[in-house]
């Protein structure tokens, strides 16, 4: 008796259009009370804040279940400073939402699973 082998169904492809929106670079906010050195990292980040976006756009698209900013941040090796913006940016763009759901970060405390958004 043959037994059956599952195949696996292939990943569901990233939406390229999403991608590409998400891709183009943008020089950063920052408010006009703040110090010169939030403008300068503001403007300083033009070069690479698309590449950023889609680093924690297609980790969070990996993560079907969701990822906490800390989780985005260890996976990624990534600073807060830098993490945090490029994912409040993708939630204004549409592509990520909170998920409603809460995980205890290493300290103990709850905080948002954030997920992407699937077509």
């Amino acid at each position: 008796m043959k037994t059956q082998v599952r195949k696996k169904h292939p990943p569901k492809p990233k939406p390229r259009k999403k991608i590409d929106a998400i891709s183009a670079n943008a020089i950063g906010k920052w408010q006009r009370n703040h110090p010169d050195t939030s403008r300068d990292a503001a403007i300083a980040i033009y070069g690479i804040s698309g590449e950023l976006r889609v680093r924690v756009f297609e980790l969070l698209w990996d993560y079907p279940e969701g990822l906490t900013d800390q989780q985005i941040q260890h996976l990624l090796v990534m600073a807060v400073q830098t993490e945090t913006p490029r994912r409040g940016e993708l939630v204004k763009l549409g592509a990520v939402r909170n998920s409603r759901r809460k995980r205890k970060t290493t300290s103990g405390r709850w905080a948002t699973v954030w997920e992407a958004i699937r077509p």
